[in-house]
């Protein structure tokens, strides 16, 4: 080691008071605790095969990412807070063994989380907008080919994090003060441009502006999607009967999945979004003060408090993020939910219930397959019988052409409703299985909604 080195580190740091201590002792630290147990959770939930092959395979990695990042909090912020707090000089050492790893690690995995978060919302909007050019986006292969393409893009945009800093150790000075952090990418022109610059805007501009247009417009796009089924659900349930029956339950069901998913995403972005305002905003006085920034830095160079208590929060509000996801997704949707709480249930009970379950579903199939021949006898004659003007029979040739009606060509079936009343009680009594909703089980009614 060079002699006339200065003890303490190069990168000049500020010391622990209580305040800070206490910051992320008792704030940051149970958070990043509880948040591992909720995501761990959340992993076991996705991991299964009924979410595997749908858009909640993004959720599934983002749930491993946020146990990477909240581990990550622990050894890296609390155990630096004890050793230097407490002053307790074994954990001094042992930090300073681990910590370039950990940087390097924490780095990735918040890159990785916030793009798996963008092909989330991406996903989510290429569906509520229908746009059929990038449905590839939103199959099994392109799900696995963005998931893999965002891994491999924040390792090899992060890696070099590891090689910022190399840690020297001074036996000739006193502890604590016996480390320092000596640049070796961080001291290149080329590196720090690329770090300031390229990175802090892929990592935290980009993703941000991007998150909150998406957002807007799914919300915009969800908006017009849920009047527009309104309006044909009212239409195609006050008209049809016979075989149309259950068409306004079919597209209630319907609706609640697309919207009940689409504002699941929409809490996610929101939550990250509140998150990294301060990110954003630290990052903006980084990049138009840099080094002159009264805020950020003493005369001397050493950084003021204000930049080191909002380097803590950004940190803790990181791991908040990923706290708060298992609350969105039990708040915001319901099968999540009944997922969730069939999960927390001991093992037996939950063999039980999708024994009933599987019971059930081949009870329905038994039933249904005994009346099937008697009940499509009962289409053809209430078919035949029906006038074709009437408005039972164009609703039945939208149903044969697959349910694609235009609303406007039918909504003056609305002023006509009350003219056919009699018309439309003589054709139920000709098919009367399709015109009685009391087949339609509370527990039929359930698994059509799922």
């Amino acid at each position: 080691m060079a002699a006339n080195r200065s003890c303490g580190p190069i990168e000049q740091l500020v010391s622990y008071d209580s305040a800070r201590f206490a910051l992320i002792s008792y704030v940051g630290t149970p958070i990043a605790a509880v948040g591992i147990v909720t995501n761990a959770i959340l992993f076991v939930l996705f991991i299964q095969a009924k979410y595997r092959n749908s858009p909640t395979l993004y959720l599934c990695f983002l749930a491993l990412l946020d146990i990477a990042i909240c581990s990550i909090y622990v050894p890296f912020f609390t155990v630096d807070a004890v050793a230097l707090y407490l002053r307790v000089g074994w954990v001094h050492h042992m930090w300073h063994s681990y910590v370039m790893i950990l940087y390097c690690a924490s780095r990735i995995a918040q890159l990785a989380s916030t793009y798996m978060v963008l092909c989330a919302t991406v996903e989510r909007f290429v569906l509520v907008a229908e746009i059929s050019q990038l449905k590839a986006l939103s199959s099994a292969l392109g799900r696995w080919i963005a998931i893999i393409s965002v891994l491999v893009f924040a390792l090899v945009l992060r890696l070099p994090a590891y090689w910022e800093y190399q840690i020297q150790y001074e036996a000739s000075c006193t502890s604590f003060d016996d480390y320092m952090f000596v640049p070796i990418l961080a001291s290149r022109h080329d590196y720090f441009i690329y770090n300031f610059y390229v990175l802090q805007i892929i990592h935290v501009l980009l993703p941000f502006v991007m998150l909150l247009a998406l957002n807007l417009l799914i919300i915009m796009f969800m908006y017009s999607k849920l009047k527009r089924q309104t309006d044909i659900a009212l239409v195609r349930g006050s008209t049809c009967v016979g075989p149309l029956w259950g068409t306004a339950i079919t597209y209630t069901a319907s609706r609640n999945r697309l919207k009940y998913a689409t504002w699941t995403m929409v809490a996610i972005v929101f939550t990250y979004l509140v998150c990294n305002i301060c990110s954003v905003f630290v990052t903006v006085l980084e990049r138009f003060g840099g080094s002159q920034n009264p805020l950020l830095f003493h005369p001397d160079g050493s950084s003021t408090m204000f930049y080191t208590y909002s380097a803590d929060m950004i940190s803790i509000m990181v791991v908040l993020n990923s706290f708060v996801r298992l609350a969105i997704y039990a708040g915001c949707n319901p099968e999540i939910r009944s997922d969730l709480r069939n999960l927390m249930r001991p093992p037996k009970q939950r063999s039980s219930l999708a024994s009933a379950v599987e019971q059930e579903a081949m009870l329905r199939t038994t039933v249904g397959g005994s009346h099937s021949s008697s009940i499509n006898s009962s289409k053809a004659q209430s078919r035949r019988s029906v006038d074709n003007n009437s408005p039972l029979a164009d609703c039945q040739r939208d149903e044969k052409r697959g349910m694609s009606v235009d609303f406007s060509d039918r909504i003056q079936i609305l002023g006509d409703r009350k003219s056919s009343r009699n018309g439309i009680e003589h054709r139920c009594s000709i098919s009367s299985s399709h015109c009685n909703t009391d087949a339609l089980t509370p527990l039929t009614m359930v698994e059509t909604l799922l």
